[in-house]
Protein backbone atom coordinates (compact mmCIF):
# COMPACT_ATOMS: atom_id res chain seq x y z
CA UNK A 1 0.00 0.00 0.00
CA UNK A 2 2.66 2.43 0.73
CA UNK A 3 4.42 2.16 -2.52
CA UNK A 4 1.21 3.59 -4.23
CA UNK A 5 0.57 6.64 -1.56
CA UNK A 6 -2.24 4.69 0.30
CA UNK A 7 -0.06 5.03 2.89
CA UNK A 8 -3.47 6.42 4.96
CA UNK A 9 -5.28 3.76 3.96
CA UNK A 10 -2.81 1.01 5.54
CA UNK A 11 -3.25 2.90 8.69
CA UNK A 12 -7.46 2.72 7.99
CA UNK A 13 -7.28 -0.96 7.37
CA UNK A 14 -5.26 -2.15 10.29
CA UNK A 15 -6.90 0.31 12.81
CA UNK A 16 -9.57 -1.95 13.64
CA UNK A 17 -7.46 -5.01 14.27
CA UNK A 18 -5.34 -2.60 16.49
CA UNK A 19 -8.14 -1.96 18.63
CA UNK A 20 -9.09 -5.62 19.01
CA UNK A 21 -5.81 -6.86 19.34
CA UNK A 22 -3.86 -7.22 22.88
CA UNK A 23 -0.64 -7.67 24.19
CA UNK A 24 2.35 -8.21 21.71
CA UNK A 25 0.02 -8.03 18.24
CA UNK A 26 -1.32 -5.04 19.67
CA UNK A 27 1.64 -3.44 20.00
CA UNK A 28 3.71 -4.47 16.68
CA UNK A 29 0.33 -3.62 14.80
CA UNK A 30 0.77 0.01 16.29
CA UNK A 31 4.29 0.12 15.64
CA UNK A 32 3.29 -0.95 11.32
CA UNK A 33 0.43 1.71 12.14
CA UNK A 34 2.94 4.47 12.94
CA UNK A 35 5.45 3.52 10.16
CA UNK A 36 2.26 3.75 7.57
CA UNK A 37 1.51 7.44 9.53
CA UNK A 38 5.29 8.31 9.31
CA UNK A 39 4.92 7.39 5.63
CA UNK A 40 1.78 9.57 5.06
CA UNK A 41 4.04 12.40 6.43
CA UNK A 42 7.28 11.84 4.52
CA UNK A 43 5.04 12.17 1.47
CA UNK A 44 4.00 15.15 2.19
CA UNK A 45 7.44 16.57 2.93
CA UNK A 46 6.78 16.46 7.51
CA UNK A 47 9.97 15.45 8.08
CA UNK A 48 9.70 16.13 12.04
CA UNK A 49 6.48 14.30 12.21
CA UNK A 50 7.84 11.55 10.07
CA UNK A 51 10.73 10.86 12.07
CA UNK A 52 8.81 11.16 15.32
CA UNK A 53 6.22 8.80 14.25
CA UNK A 54 9.19 6.46 12.84
CA UNK A 55 10.72 6.49 16.41
CA UNK A 56 7.48 5.77 18.30
CA UNK A 57 7.16 2.75 15.38
CA UNK A 58 10.59 1.23 16.26
CA UNK A 59 10.11 1.76 19.75
CA UNK A 60 7.02 -0.67 19.64
CA UNK A 61 8.98 -2.66 16.78
CA UNK A 62 12.02 -3.05 19.02
CA UNK A 63 11.49 -7.26 19.85
CA UNK A 64 9.19 -7.69 16.97
CA UNK A 65 9.94 -11.73 15.32
CA UNK A 66 11.63 -11.48 11.56
CA UNK A 67 8.01 -12.85 10.35
CA UNK A 68 4.65 -12.29 11.79
CA UNK A 69 1.96 -13.68 9.89
CA UNK A 70 3.33 -14.26 6.54
CA UNK A 71 4.21 -10.71 7.22
CA UNK A 72 7.98 -9.08 7.17
CA UNK A 73 7.97 -7.81 10.59
CA UNK A 74 11.34 -7.16 11.36
CA UNK A 75 12.01 -5.57 7.70
CA UNK A 76 9.49 -2.81 9.02
CA UNK A 77 10.96 -2.80 12.10
CA UNK A 78 14.39 -1.94 10.59
CA UNK A 79 12.76 0.30 8.29
CA UNK A 80 11.44 2.37 10.96
CA UNK A 81 15.05 2.57 12.83
CA UNK A 82 16.42 3.95 9.12
CA UNK A 83 13.97 6.72 9.28
CA UNK A 84 14.00 7.68 12.79
CA UNK A 85 18.19 8.08 13.08
CA UNK A 86 16.91 11.49 10.66
CA UNK A 87 18.14 10.92 7.24
CA UNK A 88 17.84 13.46 5.48
CA UNK A 89 14.68 14.48 3.07
CA UNK A 90 16.34 13.11 -0.37
CA UNK A 91 17.60 10.00 1.11
CA UNK A 92 14.61 9.58 3.82
CA UNK A 93 12.69 8.54 1.12
CA UNK A 94 14.19 6.05 -0.06
CA UNK A 95 13.18 3.67 2.65
CA UNK A 96 9.66 3.73 1.44
CA UNK A 97 10.96 2.32 -1.68
CA UNK A 98 12.65 -0.53 0.17
CA UNK A 99 10.12 -0.97 2.95
CA UNK A 100 8.36 -4.32 2.90
CA UNK A 101 5.11 -2.77 3.10
CA UNK A 102 6.01 -1.01 -0.46
CA UNK A 103 7.08 -4.16 -2.15
CA UNK A 104 3.83 -5.76 -2.66
CA UNK A 105 3.85 -7.80 0.56
CA UNK A 106 0.37 -8.40 1.92
CA UNK A 107 -0.77 -6.63 4.66
CA UNK A 108 -0.82 -7.93 7.83
CA UNK A 109 -4.75 -7.79 8.04
CA UNK A 110 -4.76 -10.85 5.51
CA UNK A 111 -3.70 -13.15 8.08
CA UNK A 112 -5.44 -11.54 10.71
CA UNK A 113 -9.41 -11.67 9.94
CA UNK A 114 -10.20 -14.32 12.15
CA UNK A 115 -7.47 -14.50 14.87
CA UNK A 116 -7.38 -11.07 16.17
CA UNK A 117 -10.85 -10.03 18.78
CA UNK A 118 -12.49 -12.00 21.10
CA UNK A 119 -9.77 -12.89 22.84
CA UNK A 120 -8.01 -14.64 20.15
CA UNK A 121 -5.10 -12.41 19.04
CA UNK A 122 -1.94 -13.81 19.71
Amino acid sequence: MLADGRDFEAHEELEPFWLAASGDTRRWLQGVIQFAASSHHLRRGRLAASTSLAQRAAERLADAPEGWLDFPLGEVARAARRRARGSSPGDAGTDIDRSPIAAGVPSPSVALRGRVGKGRAR
